[in-house]
């Protein structure tokens, strides 16, 4: 009887060691992972603990303890150090149920934003996929991967636009990418019209479709006063318009296509 308990004893150590090394291996804990903690013939201290927000867990008997960054085996060492001064000799087993701290973030002009699990090898193109790709108002010129607090040098444009597939590198873990807005594909609309504001360009707007899409004009404006600003490198050309003509004479040519980056501006009648 006495050796089925010494055989018992010595096979529970080995699973212990085998299922933290062959489940976890080298795996850093991280927030919002759960873990299956367990202790040898005490199954009353047996429990399901999730890794909170600051790093820690708290375990009976062992009370807090800082888990993320730790491996699992890591891990099972601190409690069963600290559970020593309950129990002879304890033998702890720490397994990752559910990994949740394998995050990669995705932000700006992303289409569905937000934090990504990965729980194997992922790409850039694979998570850029996953998350939509990117909104039409991105500006891949200046998108950037940041990790460790440092910039990569990735280019999102060779890779979405020219499908160079040497920018497609594997994301890890606390990665972060960001996409910003292509200030330049923006129609900014101001003066004498309804809701003065900045919207997104569209291939194909003219000049009244903006101003109808703000609003219209205000009852002071003067619509055979309309000014457009468009810039050309470091010049800036301005376009007097009558939309006044187009409304009641059908003069289309007051009414031009816009490009990305036009500003409108509606005069003021005086009268």
């Amino acid at each position: 009887m006495i050796k089925i308990k010494i055989f018992i004893l010595v096979l529970g150590m080995v699973l212990a060691l085998y299922t933290n090394n062959a489940c976890a291996g080298d795996y850093l804990l991280g927030a919002e992972d759960v873990l299956n903690i367990s202790v040898w013939e005490t199954p009353a201290l047996d429990s399901q603990v999730t890794i909170l927000p600051d790093g820690k867990i708290t375990f009976p008997l062992a009370g807090e303890i800082k888990a993320a960054g730790l491996t699992p085996a890591q891990l099972k060492d601190v409690i069963g150090e600290r559970l020593k001064t309950y129990i002879k000799d304890p033998i702890v087993t720490v397994l990752v149920s559910d990994i949740k701290s394998l995050k990669v973030y995705m932000l700006g002009e992303i289409k569905k934003p937000g934090a990504y699990l990965i729980k194997k090898k992922t790409t850039l193109l694979e998570l850029l996929t996953e998350a939509g790709g990117v909104t039409e108002n991105a500006d891949l010129h200046r998108a950037y991967l940041l990790r460790n607090n440092k910039k990569l040098e990735i280019d999102f444009h060779k890779l979405l636009e020219e499908t160079d597939i040497s920018q497609n590198i594997e994301v890890q873990a606390g990665d972060n990418i960001f996409v910003p807005h292509n200030f330049s594909k923006r129609i900014t609309v101001l003066g004498e019209i309804k809701t003065p504001q900045i919207i997104s360009y569209k291939e194909g707007l003219t000049v009244l479709d903006v101003i109808l899409m703000v609003g219209g004009f205000t009852d002071r404006a003067d619509k055979s006063d309309v000014l457009v600003i468009r810039r050309k490198a470091d010049k800036e050309e301005k376009i007097e318009l009558n939309i006044n003509k187009v409304i009641k004479e059908g003069d289309l040519g007051q009414n031009f296509t816009l490009k990305p980056g036009d500003t409108v501006i509606v005069g003021e009648s005086w009268l």
